[in-house]
């Protein structure tokens, strides 16, 4: 083999290597940033519901009721008492479908069905919805 077949190949072969590397690092960074981003919007969420309920509480001065408390049918929300010894609030959604629980500030991907008209669906008619599971500690 010859000096010039032998740089024309370590050249291709550094080009190859160096593509390769980049598409990785590109298909894991677009794997994980729509996980983040719906992890940022259930957190904000979370913050949300439970800023209303702390208001609505302080304004009754007693645990809240089901009329007291923020409605939200879009998300599956329950929040707890720090340990979850006490549930303070279930969302609509949380009434109607149970979903395991996940440790405190980790996520999972969790799929469950869902009974019919609870949920547009679209074309799916499975009735099988994934779902994003996060558990936040919000300090008060």
């Amino acid at each position: 083999m010859t000096v010039k077949t032998r740089i024309t190949l370590f050249v291709a072969g550094a080009g190859f290597i160096a593509s390769l590397l980049l598409s990785v690092i590109v298909f894991l960074q677009l794997v994980e940033e729509p996980i983040e981003l719906l992890d940022t919007v259930l957190e904000e969420e979370a913050s949300q519901v439970t800023d209303r309920l702390v208001k609505r509480m302080n304004q009754s001065e007693s645990a809240p009721s089901d009329a007291t408390a923020p409605t939200v049918y879009s998300y599956w929300i329950e929040i707890c008492e720090q340990g979850g010894q006490k549930m303070l609030y279930r969302s609509e959604l949380a009434k109607a479908i149970a979903l395991s629980p996940v440790d405190p500030g980790s996520g999972a991907i969790v799929n469950a069905m869902v009974p019919p008209g609870l949920i547009k669906f679209g074309e799916n008619t499975s009735g099988e919805v994934t779902f994003r599971v996060r558990t936040f500690s919000i300090g008060l």
